[in-house]
């Protein structure tokens, strides 16, 4: 720029001096300094000062991008602070509202000393997974029931000495206390290798109490319900540790109070063990974000075994099974094996994409394969239980909600058995598989991008399929030239190329669209308009802004029909 201005000046000024056609400002100017010749004295005309102009308004461009440059390093320094106060803040939050279930369980330790002394047996205490955190005031509501829990496996599980002596076992009975977060849940075992359940002395005892007919032949979960049973017990004298009725019963209502579920399994001269768990109300852990179709799915990540792409250059067909370290695993696609019973949740069969991605996911103490189509990253987040006001399958954990609000629900694959093992339903967007019912082609022709977005929008949302036209004319060229087939055509009056009474009559003067239901949406309201529109054939008139419920309702019957 400055090599162009210098340039300039030296031209401009030598085509001053010989030339005799300057205005009557530059003779003056070039009067003024005649003494000086062109090497000692620069002239400038119109054209330098543009260019002057020109070049301090690109050197104050610099400045400013100078100057954003170190706004953004600034905002970047302070983002990274706000970052690392979040952290802070997590950390904190954790550390009020959770605690190491270690906390509650070492206090058992003593407990159980005291009754090994106490009576004939001997027990210890093992605890598994003393670092998981559980919200305190779950902790404080545990203390009672597994107190309970343990006192009955000490009385009713661990043999004398000398019983376990003659069963080869060590005199030293163990009672396993373990905690274990699943999802939204937190499961805690209390669990002796002792004698075990007598199933037959409970079912009897079960017959006295009323709670089981003589001729009734219940199952073992059902035996073992009876346990639960208020005012049940399998001692027939009362002492110090049981004989009152007043365990387990006791043990199931405190549960209840915290949402909570308890079971019970035994096996005989192996022990028995309760598995209890407990929704979290407050828990933060790594989820992992899939998409299903146009739904956002979460993992808990500690469920996700590897996550493996099933796009292969070599071979492009979908696989029906995939190698997981040397076991061939089925591949079962999520959309098809999660119960759907909107059809407008899912696309029709033939247009659904296939998956592309394929997660390995840990289901108990075997490897599952599922089918998703997107990975949207890992992310630590607030896993929030659901209440009661309405049932839900026990593979849902709960859910959690994002930034921009969405809300994304977590699936568990250890309950994914209930899946596997129903017999498959019928999409409901396909009743019938050798005859998919085709999905309704709506035609929306409005010169205004707002209007057509919000169309598209909300007939996508129930079910529709939509293609969207600028104007009439190119609508008329779409239904000359495509050979798809349309159930309704929603058009605007005003448009440039042909307004919509013009594509109307158009429309009817051909037989091949002489019966497509043809509605107006436009903006003027009267009846001049009105009419003119059914005298040419239209099927309805609506005006803006119209009320979507309404509207979908109204348009509905010319769908269906």
């Amino acid at each position: 720029m400055t090599a162009l201005y210098d340039k300039l000046a030296v031209a401009t000024a030598g085509s001053g001096q010989n030339g005799g056609s300057q205005k009557p400002s530059l003779e003056l100017a070039t009067a003024t300094h005649t003494e000086f010749d062109t090497l000692h004295f620069d002239q400038y005309t119109q054209a330098h000062s543009q260019l002057q102009q020109f070049q301090e308004l690109m050197v104050q461009v610099q400045e400013i991008q100078e100057d954003l440059e170190l706004m953004r390093w600034e905002f970047q320094e302070s983002l990274e602070g706000v970052r690392q106060q979040l952290e802070y803040l997590n950390q904190d939050l954790t550390q009020s509202r959770l605690m190491p279930f270690g906390n509650l369980a070492r206090r058992f330790r003593q407990s159980l000393e005291t009754l090994s002394k106490r009576y004939p047996q001997m027990a210890q205490l093992a605890i598994e997974g003393e670092q998981v955190l559980v919200d305190q005031a779950i902790l404080e509501q545990l203390r009672t029931p597994l107190t309970h829990l343990i006192r009955n496996a000490f009385d009713h599980g661990i043999e004398p000495p000398q019983e376990r002596r003659q069963a080869q076992k060590t005199e030293t009975g163990t009672i396993r206390l373990s905690a274990q977060l699943r999802g939204n849940m937190v499961e805690i075992l209390v669990q002796d290798d002792g004698r075990g359940i007598d199933l037959d002395r409970v079912q009897q005892k079960a017959i006295a109490k009323g709670l089981c007919a003589p001729n009734h032949q219940p199952t073992e979960a059902e035996i073992l319900e009876y346990l639960f049973a208020p005012g049940f017990s399998t001692r027939d004298t009362v002492s110090d540790l049981s004989g009152r009725g007043l365990g387990l019963d006791i043990v199931r209502l405190e549960l209840a109070q915290l949402k909570g579920t308890i079971t019970a399994s035994s096996e005989r001269h192996q022990g028995t063990k309760f598995t209890i768990r407990i929704p979290l109300s407050f828990n933060i852990l790594p989820l992992l974000l899939c998409r299903c179709q146009q739904q956002a799915i979460a993992f808990p990540s500690v469920t996700v075994q590897a996550v493996l792409s099933l796009v292969n250059k070599d071979n492009l067909e979908y696989p029906e099974f995939l190698d997981w370290q040397g076991t061939p695993l089925k591949l079962h696609a999520l959309d098809q094996l999660l119960p759907y019973p909107q059809s407008n949740l899912l696309l029709p069969p033939e247009q659904r994409p296939a998956p592309t991605i394929g997660l390995i996911v840990r289901q108990g103490k075997k490897s599952l394969a599922i089918a998703v189509d997107e990975i949207l990253g890992e992310r630590e987040l607030v896993l929030k239980s659901l209440d009661n006001t309405v049932a839900y399958p026990p593979y849902v954990a709960g859910c959690t909600v994002l930034g921009s609000g969405e809300v994304i629900p977590v699936l568990l694959p250890d309950a994914f058995e209930q899946l596997l093992t129903s017999p498959e339903q019928p999409q409901a967007s396909s009743p019938a598989p050798e005859q998919p019912k085709r999905q309704p082609t709506i035609l929306v022709i409005d010169d205004s991008v707002a209007v057509r977005r919000t169309l598209n929008k909300l007939l996508n949302q129930v079910g529709y399929q939509v293609q969207q036209c600028r104007d009439g004319k190119e609508a008329w060229n779409l239904l000359n030239r495509s050979k798809q087939t349309f159930d309704l055509a929603i058009c605007d009056l005003e448009m440039p190329g042909y307004d919509g009474f013009t594509l109307l009559q158009m429309v009817r003067g051909q037989s091949q669209w002489d019966h497509l239901p043809f509605v107006m949406l436009t903006s003027r309201d009267n009846d001049l308009h009105r009419q003119k529109a059914q005298d040419l054939g239209a099927n309805d008139y609506f005006t803006k802004p119209f009320h979507p419920v309404r509207f979908l309702k109204a348009i509905a019957q010319y769908v269906e029909a």
